[in-house]
């Protein structure tokens, strides 16, 4: 390892992580900020467990080259610090066009992609519980605290149907991890996974769902609605799934919530 990067792990301690992740609560989420009061009791996922779940990311990310070896990567690795504040749920599009667009290539990059997200995500999570929850859009093949080899569900997993994320999204995710009757224990960063234009559903009931989820949040939990966050990320050189995309990105209210990454090769 570098002095560069020597010098870049000692920046990262567990002090420093901590301040970043109190940064965070304070001045971008502070929504968030909720699920680690230190008054919620003992065995609560509180922010001195966090921040020494950062600042074992940060260093593995750096350390093993998740990501690359480059100065922009040791910058992204800071970023990713916040995601020990988080679950994940991961939405995945297992529509019919996965498997033979671009001669299957879809795939082998949905593979890719979730081996990385795992890869770093581990070492945010409790090292018993992993991903919170793996759906597809049309299959039921549901994994729950999910902390294996991601081929090991993609392998054997049969693509086919329609892209009804917006249905999907609530019946699957939504509704029993964020406005079911079980408190949420921390809050939920949710990873859709797509590779085509939305069908089967009505035009815009994406946005109405995510706009309902927040509003819930907002009105009716103590939570608050940045208690939940949206990653959407598209497979491949569909335009469809590109425009969805940019009119979620685009949106005066849902673009508060998430964050779109088009044309994904490799994360």
């Amino acid at each position: 390892m570098s002095r560069e990067e020597e010098a870049f792990l000692r920046y990262c301690s567990l002090n420093s992580c901590r301040n970043r992740l109190e940064h965070f609560l304070k001045r971008q989420k502070q929504g968030v900020a909720h699920f680690y009061r230190n008054d919620q009791g003992p065995g609560t996922f509180n922010l001195d467990t966090a921040s020494a779940r950062a600042s074992t990311l940060v260093e593995s990310v750096v350390r093993h080259k998740l990501l690359g070896d480059d100065d922009k990567i040791r910058e992204l690795a800071k970023d990713l610090a916040v995601l020990a504040l988080y679950d994940m749920a991961i939405l995945i599009d297992d529509s019919e066009s996965m498997s033979y667009e671009e001669d299957g290539a879809r795939i082998e990059i949905l593979k890719g992609v979730l081996n990385i997200i795992n890869s770093i995500y581990k070492h945010a999570a409790k090292p018993d519980t992993g991903i919170r929850a793996i759906r597809f859009i049309n299959n039921y093949d549901d994994k729950d605290y999910f902390h294996g080899e991601p081929s090991q569900i993609i392998d054997n997993h049969y693509f086919g149907g329609t892209t009804k994320i917006g249905t999907e999204l609530h019946k699957k995710i939504l509704k029993p991890l964020v406005l079911g009757d079980t408190p949420m224990k921390k809050p939920l960063l949710i990873m859709v996974i797509t590779d085509g234009a939305i069908e089967g559903e009505k035009k815009g009931l994406l946005e109405k769902v995510i706009i309902n989820c927040v509003n819930k949040l907002d009105n009716e939990r103590e939570n608050g609605a940045h208690s939940v966050a949206f990653q959407f990320s598209c497979i491949g050189n569909d335009k469809g799934a590109r425009k969805v995309l940019e009119e979620l990105d685009d949106h005066k209210v849902v673009g508060d919530y998430v964050n779109c990454q088009k044309g994904v090769s490799v994360l």
